[in-house]
């Protein structure tokens, strides 16, 4: 008997199971039909239709922005490169030429000659350069004594001007160099004369 209870309860549990999951599939049918109405009424009002073209042309426009912005910056980082490779450059020719220009503005720039002796660098002297309309024009100019008024021919060509300034400029720091260097020879030399 407690075999049939049991058959009895569990076949109620069945009914009760079978009964919920009734209700589950209707309240999902339900929901599924409420949520085609739904698209049916967005396709059917003119202004959501307005919203969903004007979120695609947004879209879209998103997209050409970010295509743009890729653009951009490869051509920045190309730029960033090719500065980096300028900058080197021009370090390595005053590093062998001995001559840096600043451009101060677009009628102006100064020349910066670094003089070197024996692998030392010394003082730099500059020379500012105005252009005109017949050429340029020398301004303020810090270069040695030695180097007069006529060396500074503003006939010239300007990359022999600088040329000239240069070499002039090497020659002054050499000599100077080579003076002290035989001063100092020659000094330690008396000093051991007289010392014998």
């Amino acid at each position: 008997m407690e075999a049939v209870e049991d058959e009895v309860e569990s076949g109620r549990e069945e009914e009760v199971d079978s009964g919920s999951a009734e209700e589950v599939e209707s309240g999902s049918a339900e929901e599924e039909e409420e949520e085609e109405e739904e698209e049916e009424e967005a396709v059917t009002n003119p202004g959501v239709e307005q919203l969903q073209s004007e979120v695609e042309e947004l879209r879209r426009q998103l997209d050409e922005i970010e295509r743009e912005k890729e653009t951009v910056m490869k051509r920045k980082r190309d730029m960033e490169d090719r500065q980096v490779k300028n900058w080197k450059l021009i370090q390595e020719a005053t590093k062998f030429s001995g001559v840096s220009v600043d451009k101060l503005s677009d009628n102006s720039c100064t020349f910066y000659f670094h003089p070197m002796y024996k692998s030392t660098y010394f003082d730099a002297y500059a020379m500012t350069v105005k252009f005109t309309k017949e050429g340029y024009a020398i301004g303020k100019c810090y270069l040695p004594e030695p180097i007069d008024e006529p060396d500074l021919d503003s006939t010239k060509p300007l990359e022999k001007l600088v040329w000239d300034i240069s070499e002039l400029v090497d020659c002054f720091t050499n000599r100077q160099q080579q003076i002290n260097e035989l001063e100092a020879s020659f000094q330690s030399k008396f000093h051991a004369n007289i010392n014998m």
